[in-house]
C-alpha cells in the first residue's frame, strides 16, 4: 500500500531520537495513537562465563550478571563468545536455538529494562486483525517482538496489514534505549517523532 511505502522511505533506520522523559513518550504516544515498546539498550560485552558446581552458569557482563541453569551445551556455546556484546549474543542465541540462554537474556531485559506504553492501541489493532493477534499479540504485549525486528520500518508477517512497525534508537537523559512503535499506516509518524524530540 502507498502509505506503507511512504513510511519506509520516511522513517530511516539510523534515526536516533533525543527525548526529555518517559512521561513525554507516554503523552505523545496517546496523542498520536501509537503503541510504544522501550528497551534499555544492552551494549555491554560478555566478560566471562563462570560455572558453579555444574549447577549454574554465571554470565558476567560489563554492567550486570545473569544466572542460568547449567547445561554443558550452553557452557560450550558461551565460552566461544566471550567478549561478544549483549545484543549480538542474544541475536545469535535466538538464531542458533539456544533457548535456555535466549530466554534468560530476554527475561533480563523484559524484567528490568523495558516499558510498554499506550497498550490500548495494541489491543485495538489485535481486535481488527484476529489471525495476526493469535500469532503475535503476546510477543508485542510482553515486548519480545523487539528482538525479532530489524532497525527501521519492518514489513513482514509480524506486522499486521495496514500497520507500520518501526524500531529506532533513542536517548532519554544519558540512557540509550531501543524504541519500537506500532500504529496504523494512516497515523502521523513524522509528527509523533518530531513531537518527541528535545
Amino acid at each position: 500500500d502507498a502509505l506503507v511505502a511512504f513510511w519506509i522511505h520516511e522513517l530511516k533506520s539510523d534515526l536516533i531520537i533525543k527525548i526529555d522523559s518517559l512521561k513525554k513518550i507516554e503523552e505523545v504516544a496517546k496523542r498520536y495513537g501509537i503503541f510504544v515498546i522501550l528497551h534499555k539498550d544492552q551494549n555491554n560485552a560478555l566478560l566471562s562465563v563462570v560455572t558453579h558446581n555444574k549447577e549454574y552458569i554465571i554470565l558476567k557482563f560489563e554492567n550486570c550478571n545473569i544466572l542460568i541453569k547449567y547445561s554443558n551445551i550452553v557452557e560450550r556455546f558461551l565460552k566461544e563468545f566471550v567478549a561478544l556484546g549483549f545484543k549480538e549474543l542474544l541475536k545469535l542465541s535466538l538464531q542458533m536455538g539456544v533457548s535456555e540462554l535466549s530466554n534468560a537474556l530476554v527475561s533480563y531485559v523484559r524484567d528490568r529494562e523495558s516499558a510498554n506504553l499506550n497498550k490500548q492501541i495494541l489491543i485495538n489493532i489485535a481486535h481488527n486483525n484476529g489471525a495476526w493477534a493469535d500469532k503475535y499479540f503476546d510477543n508485542y504485549a510482553n515486548g519480545d517482538i523487539v528482538f525479532f525486528l530489524k532497525d527501521g520500518v519492518n514489513i513482514n508477517n509480524a506486522v499486521p496489514y495496514g500497520c507500520i512497525v518501526a524500531k529506532h534508537g533513542c536517548k532519554i537523559g544519558n540512557d540509550v534505549f531501543v524504541m519500537t512503535y506500532l500504529g496504523e499506516s494512516s497515523k502521523n509518524f513524522r509528527g509523533f517523532l518530531s513531537s518527541l524530540q528535545i
